[in-house]
């Protein structure tokens, strides 16, 4: 038996998801599973009905500026007669929606009506992130969010309450989450390095007297605290030993923050060491980081980032390169002792500083590493043995075989 599943993204762009794009429109379509996708955005449904992927388009996306995105809420709401009219014609087994609050009401009040299984699956702590960016940037955009943040709380809880299977995106999460749970069905839904990681990976080495290059991907913003890296940079290069360069790849988001970064930098010498880059596109990473000897994995220890999945951990090292990641965030943590792929010191810079050290001094401790956590994530980590795992898990609920029963509230 195959899985027919009606997918409500919250994205524009739901499909330039990795986590969307790997696990479902490709892996789990190739297990000959149909996947209906209800989108808001014709250029998503310009990928075409391809390899089991069928798209829905409910009407155009309004963005831009604060109150095109807030018009765009009454917007998504076509995503409920477009759901009707695919429920009406089509077969569908599970319902999933993704992040949004307003898709999970539609997700959640179509399965009730058709007496469907209704998931949701939840990618981060949106509203804890909303509250903290208050505490670095005071702008009309960010009071407005921290202030809706306390609805969106409640909203999402009562989602996580009311579904029939909860898809958190780590075991920290679940964790978080399980006074709201109460119960219930509960299957994570990890993330795994794309495939282009995975196929593109190799050992790496360090010769003597080379310098060692040390890598970020992710935003650059003030809320992830990028003045820590280059307070280690700065202690690395008072260091005897080897040469220290430190880039940082992402979207910025306040350009007067990366002048700050810069001039941090600048001030304690280590300009010349720093570089800051715009993101590439996925299929160029790989490439990007073909140099690089230390992937850096540095988040301060929010609630949003402790339930975190360890996405760019699992990627340094489906490459090969050996991670530094703070242990404050458990999942990289765990990761990190389980693959041997690098260190998890707290965040503080000093400690993060001697972790580097360790693993640099010795040639032969990065190459180790290097090997161990590729070999761990090939092993481990990839979409497509998540994939097999998520429908077997589907097919046991609609079978009956899965504890539990859909609910009927």
């Amino acid at each position: 038996m195959t899985l027919s599943l009606m997918i409500l993204p919250k994205e524009r762009f739901p499909l330039k998801r990795v986590r969307l794009s790997e696990l479902f429109v490709k892996h789990m379509a190739s297990r000959g599973n149909t996947l209906h996708w209800i989108l808001q955005n014709e250029k998503d449904a310009e990928a075409s009905d391809t390899d089991n992927n069928r798209f829905h388009v409910s009407g155009r996306a309004l963005a831009g500026n604060v109150l095109l995105n807030f018009l765009n809420r009454f917007g998504r709401l076509k995503k409920l007669g477009t759901g009707r009219r695919v429920l009406n014609s089509e077969r569908i087994d599970i319902i999933i929606a993704n992040d949004g609050i307003i898709e999970g009401f539609i997700g959640l009040n179509l399965a009730r009506k058709h007496h469907i299984p209704f998931a949701f699956y939840l990618s981060s702590l949106f509203f804890d992130m909303d509250r903290n960016n208050l505490k670095v940037d005071r702008s009309p955009k960010t009071v407005i969010k921290a202030i809706e943040s306390y609805p969106k709380e409640a909203l999402i809880g009562y989602l996580v309450r009311k579904c029939d299977v909860f898809h958190p995106i780590s075991e920290a999460m679940e964790r978080h989450m399980t006074d709201v749970r109460r119960g219930g069905r509960t299957f994570p839904l990890p993330l795994c390095p794309a495939d282009v990681f995975v196929e593109n990976g190799r050992t790496r080495s360090l010769e003597e007297g080379e310098r060692v290059e040390l890598v970020y991907i992710g935003q650059i913003s003030r809320l992830r605290r990028l003045d820590v890296p280059i307070e280690v940079l700065d202690m690395l290069n008072k260091e005897a030993g080897p040469e220290f360069h430190l880039t940082l790849i992402g979207e910025v988001f306040d350009k007067g923050y990366t002048d700050e970064l810069l001039e941090e930098a600048g001030r304690r010498g280590v300009g010349k060491h720093l570089t800051i880059k715009e993101p590439v596109r996925l299929e160029e990473v790989p490439q990007e980081l073909s140099g690089s000897h230390v992937g850096l994995c540095l988040l301060p220890p929010i609630d949003a980032y402790r339930v975190s999945s360890p996405t760019k951990v699992l990627e340094y090292l489906a490459l090969g390169i050996p991670v530094v990641a703070n242990r404050e965030i458990e999942d990289q943590r765990r990761v990190i002792e389980l693959s041997g792929g690098g260190e998890a010191p707290s965040f503080e810079s000093r400690e993060i500083a001697k972790s580097i050290m360790k693993m640099v001094r010795d040639s032969g401790v990065l190459s180790e590493m290097s090997g161990k956590g590729r070999e761990w994530v090939l092993s481990s980590r990839v979409y497509a043995s998540l994939s097999e795992r998520l429908e077997r898990y589907y097919l046991d609920i609609i079978e009956g075989k899965e504890e539990g029963s859909v609910r009927d509230t």
